[in-house]
């Protein structure tokens, strides 16, 4: 074998290993159900399209059999079975329902208590239901998932993690690709179509990354610029192949900051614009991205001149796996994506379509600048971080008769935003918090608010911990350990502001 056809070889064996590997970890993909403890199915007015392995467990009989068996059937009481079959009805007339406290009758002769979610897949193929079945009482789901829906965050962290499976494959698979396209030896039309493999592996690659980005709680403490974030959301839009000729009109107004991530607004934009430029559906049209001040809000809008929404499919365009396209054109997460990132930032999301086109239309709180600088009141400003609500509530109450503001928050993340918008003269900052505690909080205050350290208190029961005594010593923040008596609360937080320490109340004399 000469020494070209060896390597030839060696270049054509590395990447049909790499494919390979990205068809294992794509069937992955087909599991996707599995991942979440629930059991998941998806069905259409005739038939079982999918049955989860975890929704044959739940019922207690084989897969197999899932398809023959209506989960109303198992349903033995009365009350449940009308409570089921009232849901089922209002779910296919385009409606989310949510029923709780079912008893199923097993198969294998048990009986277990589900809650039950239908959710309208708004196909126009096949209209379908996605059904999620879960032992666990609704109740606990809601307090272990407070924030959104709980079955796309589930969705979103496995679809990150499978991102980061396969970003490893498909690096290798771009390389190899980027050497089969270089080769000067090769047919030109064969080398073109190694390149244009390797544009496509590339934006996969990247999309991906985003995709890791938004699985995961990024802290949404930044300054953001919209307007970057617009010009760049743009920059990577035109470098996409689009169908048709798109045009895109910026109308950037100068407006203030917002408070969040600029990566995860830019690719909730991305998204739009994605929409946007496929509902024009390989014809010219203009896509409009418009930003602007209104109130104390910056709005940004994206409009298209396409065909439009169906009137049927307007109300479900942000649920999670809902579409107008084709199950190969996607699984209909992007808008709802979009609408969680939105949320994330305390934002509103809205839409608007008719035959004319369909406007996509972001809501976000402005960072007040002026504020920052001129206080209302005049008095010092303290901010208490605390998640003991008791706790929080009593040291608001003490400093505010000794002539504090006194601004608050119950947890990490959501401190970190009011550092954004408020000035405040002192800090004090419980350890002990769910999520991101306050040692990390100081990591975090470091990276964002480095001028804030001085006026920074932690107020712990382990003081004495290494951690905590390291994170102290790092940053020079001070200490105030739980519990902690208000004279020494009140002379800490006077201190961090550079005031004058308060004079302690002079004794009584008794007399007699």
């Amino acid at each position: 074998m000469t020494e070209g056809a060896a390597r030839d070889l060696e270049l054509l064996s590395g990447w049909l290993t790499q494919t390979a590997e990205v068809e294992r970890l794509a069937a992955r993909f087909g599991a996707l159900a599995g991942a979440v403890r629930a059991g998941v199915a998806v069905m259409s007015r005739s038939r079982l399209l999918f049955g989860s392995a975890r929704l044959a467990e739940i019922v207690g009989g084989d897969p197999a059999l899932l398809p023959s068996t209506p989960l109303i059937r198992l349903v033995p009481d009365r009350d449940g079975r009308a409570r089921l079959r009232a849901a089922l009805r209002r779910a296919w007339d385009g409606h989310a329902e949510d029923v709780a406290g079912v008893t199923l009758s097993r198969l294998d002769g048990t009986r277990c208590e589900v809650s039950i979610a239908l959710r309208p897949l708004a196909r126009e193929v096949e209209p379908a239901l996605l059904v999620v079945v879960d032992e666990t009482p609704v109740a606990a789901r809601a307090a272990a998932r407070p924030h959104g829906d709980g079955t796309l965050r589930a969705f979103g962290l496995y679809l990150a993690g499978l991102a980061n499976d396969l970003r490893g494959p498909l690096t290798a698979f771009l390389g190899h690709l980027t050497l089969l396209a270089r080769r000067t030896d090769l047919p030109d039309d064969l080398r073109e179509a190694f390149e244009l493999y390797r544009q496509v592996t590339s934006e996969t690659l990247d999309r991906f990354g985003r995709a890791m980005e938004w699985g995961r709680r990024v802290p949404l403490v930044e300054r953001v610029d919209l307007r970057a974030v617009v010009e760049a959301a743009v920059a990577t839009f035109e470098t996409d192949t689009t169908p048709g000729e798109v045009r895109l009109a910026l109308d950037l107004a100068a407006v203030p900051p917002v408070a969040g991530s600029a990566e995860q607004l830019r690719l909730a934009l991305e998204h739009v614009l994605r929409n946007a430029c496929e509902a024009l559906m390989n014809r010219s049209g203009t896509i409009h991205v418009r930003l602007r001040s209104q109130g104390r809000r910056v709005v940004l809008s994206v409009a298209d001149n396409g065909p439009g929404i169906p009137d049927s499919l307007l109300p479900h365009v942000f649920d999670p796996f809902s579409s107008t396209k084709s199950i190969t054109k996607g699984l209909g997460l992007g808008l709802a994506i979009v609408k969680d990132i939105v949320a994330r930032h305390q934002g509103e999301i809205g839409i608007d379509s008719s035959s004319a086109g369909t406007t996509v239309t972001f809501q976000l709180d402005a960072i007040d600048t002026s504020a920052r600088s001129e206080r209302p009141t005049g008095r010092p400003r303290v901010l208490l971080v605390e998640d003991d609500l008791t706790v929080q509530e009593t040291e608001r109450m003490l400093l505010e008769r000794a002539g504090w503001d006194v601004v608050t928050a119950g947890d990490a993340d959501q401190a970190l935003v009011l550092l954004t918008r408020e000035q405040v003269d002192a800090l004090v900052v419980d350890v002990q918090m769910p999520g991101r505690d306050g040692l990390a909080f100081i990591e975090a205050v470091a990276t964002w608010h480095p001028h804030v350290l001085p006026r920074v208190a932690l107020h712990t029961a382990y003081a004495y911990e290494d951690r905590v005594r390291a994170v102290t010593e790092r940053y020079g923040v001070a200490l105030l350990e739980k519990p902690c008596p208000f004279e020494k609360l009140l002379a800490t937080v006077s201190r961090l502001a550079g005031l004058p320490e308060p004079r302690r109340p002079a004794s009584r004399r008794r007399d007699g």
